[in-house]
Formats: structure tokens, C-alpha cells, sequence
């Protein structure tokens, strides 16, 4: 038997397995054939040295693992005890739920107050700009040049808020996510 019908017949043989198992499988045989070869035997001694294939597939196939299917864990019922104690505790969970509230509420009066404060002088801003030119248009320029005075503090504010608000935001976002993981973090089960 030739190399070629050797492989051809392994691969046959093999026909139940993914490609790349039949490939890996092939190669090795190849391979060992053509290092029988370089040994100095001939072509057929060296695939009957291999064995037949059916002898190679059975020993390939008994070592190749089976796959097992992924087991699904099974959610555990409550028991009597869990459910009474939830029941048990309720108030208190409402009562620690609302303290949690109220504190995240109180938290973010902070940065609402800073956006506040850009938006009122964003508002200033466009309120100078219009007293000016009101102002100008009466003839009275010493008001006019006070309003676009006081419109230059309200655009540089505006500026400033809007970083300190961007700012602040980012962080109350952050320490809110921390007080949050913190809040749940008592109320849930070890191993969760």
C-alpha cells in the first residue's frame, strides 16, 4: 500500500471527526511514514510499519476526548427560613432604601446648585449684551460700556461655571456609583 492510499483510506476512516482532527491526525501520519523513509525504508515497508488504517483510526479516535455538554446549575428554591426573614425586614429595607435616597438627593443638590449658577450667568451675559446696546442706542454710553463691562464678567463666569459644573458632575457621578456598590453591598449574598 502506497503512502497516498494509506492516507486516503485513514481519512475515510476518520470521516466523523472536525476537519482539523482529521488533518491533525494525517499529518502525524504523513509524517511519521516520510520519517520511516528517511530512516531507509522503502514506501511500503514504511506505511505497513505504520499498521493497517483501520487499526490507526480506532487508535485515533480512542484518544480523542468527547466533548462534554456545559452543565446549567440549577438556581436553588428559597427556603421557608430566607423568606421570612425577608418579609421580617422589610421595614427596615424601606427605611434603608429611603435613607440611601434621601442622601443621593442631598448629594446632588451640589451639582445642580454649580449648573445653576452657569445657566443664571449665561443668562447675565445675554442680559448685558442687551442693556448695552439698549443703552447706546438711548445715548447713555457710560451705561452702555458698564453693561458690556459687566457682560464680559458674566461670559468669563459662564466659562468657569460651565467647567466647574462639567467637573463636579463627573465626580458626584463617581462617588454615587461607589455609595451605590457600597449601599447593595451589605444585602447581598456571600459568594454573589
Amino acid at each position: 500500500m502506497t503512502k497516498a492510499d494509506f492516507l486516503n483510506a485513514l481519512a475515510h476512516r476518520l470521516g466523523a471527526l472536525s476537519e482539523i482532527d482529521i488533518a491533525r491526525s494525517l499529518d502525524y501520519y504523513e509524517e511519521m511514514i516520510d520519517d520511516r523513509m528517511d530512516d531507509g525504508m522503502t514506501e511500503e515497508e514504511a506505511v505497513a510499519a505504520a499498521g493497517s488504517p483501520e487499526d490507526a483510526a480506532l487508535e485515533i479516535l480512542a484518544n480523542i476526548p468527547i466533548p462534554q455538554p456545559e452543565t446549567v446549575p440549577q438556581k436553588k428554591k428559597p427556603d421557608g427560613r430566607r423568606i421570612f426573614l425577608l418579609i421580617l425586614s422589610s421595614p427596615l429595607l424601606i427605611v434603608y432604601f429611603s435613607l440611601v435616597l434621601c442622601l443621593f438627593v442631598a448629594l446632588w443638590c451640589v451639582p445642580i446648585v454649580v449648573w445653576t449658577l452657569f445657566v443664571s450667568s449665561v443668562a447675565a451675559a445675554v442680559g448685558g449684551i442687551i442693556a448695552g446696546i439698549t443703552s447706546f442706542a438711548e445715548g447713555a454710553g457710560t451705561y452702555g460700556f458698564m453693561y458690556l463691562g459687566l457682560t464680559l464678567v458674566g461670559i468669563g463666569l459662564s466659562i468657569l461655571f460651565f467647567f466647574a459644573a462639567v467637573a463636579v458632575t463627573r465626580a458626584f457621578a463617581r462617588l454615587s456609583v461607589h455609595i451605590a456598590k457600597g449601599a447593595v453591598a451589605p444585602l447581598r449574598r456571600k459568594g454573589n
